[in-house]
This record gives structure tokens, C-alpha cells and sequence, in this order.
């Protein structure tokens, strides 16, 4: 058997006789230009760990020509259109859920799926958030906060300012979009009294057949598959992202709807109750406050409004309907200055009396 390995392997005739002896050979043997030899006859086994070039000298003339010739370089081609990416995302799509609806069957549940094309576009968006991020340097990474990340390793090689600064400027850009598309998650188009689980997977390939054997390894999706009951809604939403040299990269976002239970959705709809009433009460609140500073705004000036004149006195002669204290006192003194004029008059006039 070592002999026919050796031969097909198209080793060097020499190392082929030195087997042949071996396997004459009534006792164990060790060879001594290996590190370590199998007692069997019929298997030697080489320690490539220690020396990964001892096999050099084991090999023909026919197979060092063949080792040492130039290698074609691969000639480069564009990235597949966008119909060829169209086209695979639907292959996908539906290879998933026959297997889906296989694996089920063969469990002894049903399977249904909800078409919606406003969930399937939200959950692409979804993926191409993740596309983005594995596009992004991890070498020069910014948190939420920006804040620089620990490095992962080696130092980068491209420590120019303008490289970081746009580094940090497209991690900035993609920890806003995931906080929109986090706030977003409450708008998803998800079937009545429903509850929207996934998982999002990449392949690095577009082979249906590889897809398949990587999903049916997957211990999380799963559990999607057993789900002991038939009232579950099943989705698989594809996208494909054509790379140049006509590599794709491929996303998939499997899951599905599951009815909620009874308290669950009672205990939702009290919640949203009470969020609604707090919203509405926080809501006439600044109403009120708004009708306030209007009512602020366009209030005229006031006006002092004069007290109204005391009532007429009333005196034993009589009532004087024009009798009051103010004018009382102007006629008094009035009064008191033609007193006062006339008594300057009479000292006139004896003056000249006396002295004539």
C-alpha cells in the first residue's frame, strides 16, 4: 500500500526501493532521513511540523519541474451585475425556505411564510448597515463615544492624519446610522400581536449548496426550526453585494414572527396605556404653558383707573349738590385773597387821609 502511495505520488525511485526494503524487513524500521517513522509496514508518516520542506527530497524530477514553474496569475474581472445580484438574492430567498418547510416536515410541523415587502426593504437597509461596518478599518476603530479603541494588534502601518481623521469620521457616521436604525426597530412592518426574532449571517460565497451546509450547522437558527408549534411565520430575506473579480459577498437575515401569549399582550396594552396618558397629560402641559406666555403677549397695558368723587355732604341748611371738600378749600382760599385785597385797599387809602 505505501509502495502504490509512494508510486502515485511520483516520489523519487530511490525513496520507493528504500520502502520496498522496509517492507521486507521482519522488525520494526526507522528511516534516516525522517524525524520519526511508523512501525507499520504499511503506513510511514513524516512530522512535517518540525521540517515542512523534508518532503523536497522525496519528490521526482517530473514533480520539482512542476514545483518550481511560475504560477498564472489570475486575470482580473469586474463584479457581476446588478440583475446577476437580483437573481442570486432570489435563489437564496427560495432555497431557504424549501428547506425550511423540508426540515419541518420531516419534524412533523407545517410551515407558513408572511410576505412583506416594507419588512423585507427595512431588513436590507439592515444589511447593508452590516456590509458597511466590515468595509471599516479596524486598526483605527472609534466607540460610540469617540473614543479610539484598543488596537487589536500590531500597530497599523498607515498612521497618516488625514487616514485617521477620515477613519474616525466614517466610524462616527456608522454608530449614528445604527442608533437611527436602532430607533427605527418599533416601525417594522410585523404581523398583529406578533414579535419579530432574527438572525443575521454572512457568506463569503454565492453556492446555494454551501449556504445550506452552513445554515443547517447553525445552532441558532435551530431553534426556529424545532419551534413546537405550527403558529409561527417564517421569513428569509437575501442580499448580495457584488465585490470586484466577481466575488460576492452574501447576507442573509433568517427568523421569523411568533404570536405573543396572552399576558404579554396584556401587559403591552397597559403599558401603552400608560404611556399614552403620560404623554397626553405632558402634551396639555405645555399647552397651558403656551396659552400663558400668549395671553402674556397680547394683554394690553394697564390702564389706573381715578377713584370716583366722595357723595355730596349733607349739611343741616341743606344739601349743596355741588358742595365738595376740594372745592371747599379753593373757595376758602379764594376767599381769604379778596379778604386780603380789600383790607390792602382801605390802608391805601387812609394813608393819603393822614397825611394831608
Amino acid at each position: 500500500m505505501a509502495i502504490r502511495i509512494a508510486q502515485g505520488w511520483g516520489v523519487a525511485p530511490e525513496f520507493v526501493a528504500r520502502v520496498k526494503a522496509c517492507a521486507d524487513a521482519p522488525r520494526p524500521f526507522m528511516l534516516q532521513d525522517e524525524p520519526r517513522a511508523c512501525p507499520d509496514k504499511a503506513c510511514i508518516y513524516y512530522d512535517m511540523e518540525i521540517d515542512r520542506n523534508c518532503w523536497h527530497s522525496l519528490a521526482g524530477a517530473d514533480l520539482k519541474q512542476q514545483m518550481y514553474l511560475g504560477k498564472d496569475v489570475r486575470q482580473k474581472c469586474p463584479k457581476v451585475s446588478s440583475f446577476t445580484a437580483d437573481t442570486l438574492e432570489k435563489n437564496i430567498e427560495n432555497e431557504l425556505k424549501e428547506s425550511i418547510r423540508m426540515i419541518r416536515m420531516r419534524i412533523g410541523f407545517e410551515s407558513a411564510y408572511e410576505d412583506s415587502e416594507v419588512r423585507d426593504e427595512a431588513l436590507r437597509t439592515y444589511l447593508l448597515h452590516l456590509e458597511k461596518e466590515c468595509v471599516l478599518d479596524a486598526d483605527w476603530a472609534y466607540d460610540d463615544a469617540d473614543q479610539a479603541m484598543k488596537p487589536w494588534g500590531a500597530p497599523s502601518p498607515f498612521n497618516a492624519s488625514e487616514y485617521k481623521t477620515s477613519c474616525r469620521e466614517a466610524w462616527g457616521k456608522h454608530w449614528q446610522e445604527k442608533k437611527d436604525l436602532k430607533g427605527a426597530r418599533r416601525y417594522l412592518a410585523v404581523k398583529e400581536n406578533h414579535v419579530l426574532s432574527g438572525v443575521p449571517l454572512h457568506f463569503s460565497s454565492s453556492d446555494l449548496k454551501e449556504i445550506r451546509k452552513c445554515i443547517m450547522g447553525c445552532k441558532p437558527i435551530q431553534e426556529y426550526f424545532r419551534y413546537p408549534s405550527d403558529d409561527i411565520f417564517f421569513f428569509a430575506v437575501a442580499k448580495v453585494f457584488p465585490l470586484p473579480d466577481s466575488v460576492c459577498s452574501v447576507w442573509v437575515f433568517m427568523g421569523a414572527e411568533v404570536k405573543m401569549s396572552r399576558d404579554r399582550i396584556m401587559q403591552l396594552c397597559k403599558e401603552q396605556k400608560e404611556a399614552e396618558a403620560a404623554m397626553f397629560e405632558e402634551e396639555e402641559g405645555l399647552n397651558e404653558e403656551e396659552d400663558e406666555d400668549l395671553e402674556d403677549l397680547e394683554a394690553p397695558p394697564e390702564v389706573k383707573e381715578e377713584k370716583p368723587p366722595p357723595p355730596p355732604e349733607v349739611t343741616d341748611d341743606g344739601q349743596d349738590l355741588y358742595a365738595t371738600s376740594a372745592s371747599d378749600k379753593k373757595l376758602e382760599k379764594l376767599q381769604q385773597g379778596e379778604d386780603d385785597s380789600k383790607a390792602e385797599k382801605k390802608k391805601k387809602k387812609k394813608k393819603p387821609k393822614e397825611s394831608e
